[in-house]
């Protein structure tokens, strides 16, 4: 699978030399090749759940260079001065162990139009068509949490 550098350091806070993650990587984890920005991660299928996401590479890599790891977005609501959309983060307790948590958002007033060029990048760069903001947004969470929608 391939990563991009700058997706990753999103949830690591801190700028990192790639070529020694890279090598990290392959001591420890998975065989990882770096190469302009990119690391390309040969996960085995027994670690595919846990690190075929950009959150789940993070954590390893986080684990490896001993660094802080920023997993979930802030719980808040925020109001666009702009217009009335509302963006709603609730994080929901499941007593159960096969779902150790489910999170959403819900998002109103929101009208389907192209996606802005960084979401059409990121989405096109793993492999999906931008289709649409709705679907592209789809493909972005199932990019990060490696969980389809």
């Amino acid at each position: 699978m391939k990563f991009r550098a700058k997706d990753l350091e999103k949830y690591l806070n801190k700028k990192l030399d790639w070529g020694k993650v890279a090598n990290e990587l392959t001591l420890k984890s998975f065989e990882t090749v770096y190469h302009n920005g990119i690391l390309e991660v040969d996960v085995l299928p027994n670690r595919y759940a846990d690190a075929a996401s950009l959150i789940g590479l993070a954590k390893e890599i986080a684990i490896l260079e001993n660094l802080k790891f920023n997993p979930e977005p802030e719980q808040s609501t925020v109001q666009s001065k702009n217009s009335n959309k509302i963006i709603k983060n609730d994080f929901v307790k499941i007593d159960s162990k096969l779902a150790p948590y489910y999170f959403g958002r819900i998002i109103l007033n929101v009208e389907n139009k192209p996606s802005p060029d960084w979401l059409k990048e990121l989405v096109e760069f793993y492999g999906f068509n931008s289709i649409n903001f709705l679907v592209d947004l789809a493909n972005f969470v199932m990019i990060e949490y490696g969980a389809p929608l």
